[in-house]
């Protein structure tokens, strides 16, 4: 991952929502240690607020601000005895305070994404037979464009955000790059650069996991515009069952080690620019026009959720 920002929260107050009957606390420079042996499973032991009211409780938050329809890595560093004890959960909220989301998160890492409809969050560490317990900090780093795993592959935020489209486009874009104009008409667009690399299993395997995200919320659909870009889009149209919008060409090379049969084509929509899609007075550069002037015929009705 590339960061661009990271934010190290910690636990130094007791706020309303602290579990106090029978417990034990002491805050630590390095940490918080909590007891409570006779603590109900379920019940939340503290929570950290986006939002507070100080003039009632006379507390600052505690968490940063997110942008919607983005994610992010939170990272919990805690121990608790016996192991396995306790889990957290982040509740989305609406600006009437009401709740539009949640997520359960029992391990030490996960990626979460800010949606659309949320207005804030809090997130709650909650007991699940905990006899005690020694927190340090919840680290969420904010990135804005994010490496997959160890590789150098980069997955864009979104892009031309519409929290009205239930698609999200990703993009394959090959060595040159992709013009700006080119995606202008696409909501929700991601964009994936870097990604042909010699070891294509593993950058595959790396994306799936960087895109499940987007995929619990939104439609995926694959994108691709080179000869190159076709394949890596039909090859992870496959993986996550999603449906793929490519150019005519192929690329035999990459085609052969990804597995892309004809078949995955067949069950693709081909589309193709055409000179009406440029105009006139660009019919004598389309030849060296960068590729990603394909775009240009890929019809926003199809991609932003209008039909075919």
């Amino acid at each position: 991952m590339k960061e661009i920002n990271q934010f190290n929260i910690r636990w130094t107050q007791i706020v309303t929502e602290t579990f106090m009957y029978g417990s034990i606390l002491r805050f630590k420079p390095t940490e918080t240690l909590f007891e409570n042996e006779l603590m109900p499973s379920g019940i939340v032991i503290h929570e950290w607020k986006m939002i507070t009211a100080y003039d009632e409780e006379s507390l600052v938050p505690a968490l940063p601000i997110l942008k919607k329809n983005k994610t992010y890595h939170f990272k919990f560093e805690y121990e608790a005895k016996p192991a396995g004890t306790v889990y957290f959960k982040i509740v989305f909220k609406r600006r009437n305070g009401t709740v539009c989301d949640t997520k359960i998160i029992k391990g030490y890492e996960e990626d979460v994404m800010m949606p659309a409809e949320a207005y804030s969050y809090v997130v709650q560490m909650i007991n699940k037979a905990s006899k005690s317990l020694a927190f340090r900090q919840i680290i969420i780093q904010d990135v804005m464009h994010h490496r997959v795993s160890s590789l150098d592959v980069e997955v864009s935020e979104m892009l031309n955000v519409d929290p009205t489209v239930q698609f999200a486009t990703v993009i394959f874009v090959d060595n040159e790059g992709v013009q700006e104009d080119a995606i202008r008409h696409i909501n929700n667009c991601i964009l994936v650069t870097n990604w042909n690399q010699s070891h294509m299993g593993r950058v595959i395997s790396a994306l799936k996991s960087a895109l499940e995200p987007y995929q619990s919320r939104y439609i995926l659909q694959f994108v691709g515009y080179s000869a190159r870009s076709n394949e890596m889009a039909y090859s992870m149209g496959a993986q996550m069952d999603a449906t793929v919008f490519a150019t005519p060409i192929r690329h035999p090379e990459l085609q052969q080690q990804l597995g892309t049969s004809e078949k995955m084509m067949n069950c693709a929509t081909i589309y193709q620019r055409t000179d009406d899609d440029l105009g006139s007075s660009m019919e004598l550069v389309a030849p060296i026009l960068n590729q990603s002037h394909q775009l240009y015929g890929l019809e926003g009705q199809w991609v932003n959720g209008g039909g075919l």
